[in-house]
């Protein structure tokens, strides 16, 4: 008996796409082909096990782009074609113009390197805005879910198999891990959406659940707290059809942690600890938890930091000491007293990190990279990836600003990098056409 065409459609359409993840185009060489398709796969797919290995490399790939398009006199600078290039830029330009001025040497002013890739916004979107096509948003989100796979076995290899307090990814740490799993499962969300997903739908609402499962078995806190928020953009912006399936998912997944905490896990005591520490705070109205202490520390000395020099803040080399100068022995005392912050560099929010060492202007700069996704997104032309890109944009920029409420997000490598080429990828490489063209279809 032949089964049924939609049955036998999305095999059909998965080896397609694995055959050519990125067609080469009549405009495009084999090269840029490669550094395109090795650009999206790393990003989306190795999040959780590649850690700054994989920011390096997309480094690279990116790099090898730019240079190949200017050698084939390639345009790279297209500044006016989505309002997130210009935004990009110009929050680059307020973070290096208040380094510049609080840097004392060169030495100092480097540190403006560290938000380099913001930068390079306006070549990697120009670049991969070339290879817009109808289906980009399936093959995205169809390896963002690849992703949220290979970290939820990975963390559960590292848990249960080699029996880590903690999983970890594989070249970072467990909270920036947790952090990326999460948001890329929650962008294979927008598969839902996708006009001819490569896979049955439901399976791409089983990204944010997988995720959330790896968040657990980081024992990251901070993280799992921008699950809810994530979850109530898919219940809103994916359908009815798809609330009711992505409800169901995530009660049997949460079903299902809870058994591995009861007979095989004691990592989970961490994350548990959140609704005791929350009780604890709406009842007594103290904080006893030392993690929780700790940030709310943070927030006090970074804002009193922040007001002693509200323009331009202290430069990235020098803003944590600025913040400690706050606290008896300019916090000595307070990083021994607290597991984890032995050599902290860093005040654990995006926010007191940018106010703090670049003042205001680093709060404009942190306004524009984290609203620049959801502004193109909102106001791209409705083509085919319309609803989809809406959906995996907000889960960036929601996702990063949450996650950023309680650690740092920007201003090293791997999220700086994941952040920007995600962002690219969503707004110039999901659309129907390459910007230029459909915006002035449109």
């Amino acid at each position: 008996m032949r089964a049924p065409p939609e049955a036998t459609a999305w095999p059909s359409r998965l080896r397609q796409a694995l055959r050519g993840l990125i067609p080469v185009t009549r405009d495009e060489g084999r090269a840029a082909t490669f550094f395109a398709a090795a650009i999206v796969v790393a990003s989306l797919g190795f999040n959780f096990a590649g850690g700054n290995g994989m920011a390096y490399f997309v480094m690279l790939m990116a790099l090898c782009a730019i240079v190949w398009s200017l050698v084939r006199h390639r345009p790279i600078w297209r500044l006016r074609e989505q309002p997130s290039r210009l935004m990009f830029l110009l929050a680059w330009l307020l973070i290096a113009t208040a380094f510049a001025l609080t840097s004392q040497s060169l030495e100092e002013f480097k540190y403006a390197g560290n938000f380099l890739m913001f930068f390079f916004f306006v070549a990697l979107s120009t670049f991969l805005g070339r290879f817009a096509a109808p289906g980009n948003l399936e093959r995205v989100t169809t390896l963002a879910l690849a992703g949220a796979v290979l970290s939820v076995l990975v963390a559960m290899f590292q848990s249960l198999v080699l029996k880590e307090p903690r999983a970890f990814g594989l070249g970072s740490d467990p909270i920036w891990s947790a952090q990326a799993a999460l948001i890329v499962g929650f962008i294979s969300a927008a598969g839902w959406l996708a006009e001819k997903p490569l896979l049955p739908r439901p399976l791409y609402l089983l990204g944010p659940v997988l995720a959330t499962v790896s968040t657990f078995l980081t024992g990251s806190r901070g993280p799992l707290l921008a699950a809810p928020v994530l979850a109530l953009l898919v219940i809103l912006l994916a359908g009815a059809r798809a609330r009711l399936i992505f409800i169901c998912l995530a009660v049997a997944v949460a079903l299902a942690a809870f058994g591995l905490h009861v007979f095989f896990l004691t990592s989970f005591d961490r994350v548990l600890s959140i609704d005791s520490a929350v009780k604890n705070m709406l009842l007594t109205g103290a904080v006893t938890d030392p993690s929780a202490v700790a940030r709310m520390t943070f927030w006090h000395i970074g804002i009193a930091a922040f007001l002693a020099s509200p323009l331009v803040g202290y430069g990235w080399e020098n803003f944590r000491d600025a913040a400690y100068a706050y606290l008896p022995d300019h916090g000595k005392a307070f990083d021994a007293g607290f597991a984890g912050l032995a050599g902290n560099i860093h005040l654990h929010a995006d926010i007191l990190d940018l106010g703090v060492s670049a003042g205001t202007l680093g709060l404009i700069a942190y306004g524009l990279v984290i609203g620049a996704p959801i502004v193109d997104a909102l106001t791209s032309p409705r083509d085919s990836q319309y609803a989809g890109r809406r959906l995996a944009a907000l889960a960036l920029s929601v996702g990063y600003f949450c996650c950023g409420l309680t650690y740092l997000m920007f201003g090293f490598e791997f999220h700086t990098t994941l952040y920007t080429v995600l962002a690219a990828i969503l707004l110039s490489f999901c659309r129907d056409a390459p910007p230029r063209r459909q915006d002035k279809a449109g």
